[in-house]
């Protein structure tokens, strides 16, 4: 569900840089919030999705400090990744890209804009 929020999105904010990517943003909040509350035959009559406790394999995460846990060792993995993926060849298009694109694109980026 969350991918598909994503992609309704993304895909229009595709377009927009600077302050207008902000707002855009900003607006996705106020409308998944509207809808949230509003769709009551998906959300319930208080606005809130009742979901199963989390589970990874076989193991059951009932408390709030086991699921801290688990987001700690996927936080720990994913900034491991990124911090090694600025030392690659994408990751230094990456950053050339964040600084600066219209430069970017002229010396060369293998990411079109």
């Amino acid at each position: 569900m969350a991918g598909i929020v994503g992609i309704i999105f993304g895909i229009p904010s595709l377009r927009v840089k600077g302050f207008y990517l902000a707002i855009s943003t900003i607006a996705a909040q106020f409308i998944i919030l509207w809808v949230a509350r509003h769709w009551t035959s998906i959300t319930g009559p208080d606005g809130y999705i009742d979901a199963d406790p989390a589970t990874v394999g076989g193991l059951v995460l009932n408390t709030p400090t086991e699921e801290f846990y688990l987001i700690l060792i996927i936080t720990i993995v994913a900034i491991y990744t990124a911090k090694n993926l600025v030392r690659t060849k994408v990751g230094r298009a990456f950053v050339a890209i964040r600084d600066n694109d219209l430069a970017a694109e002229v010396m060369g980026s293998p990411f079109p804009l």
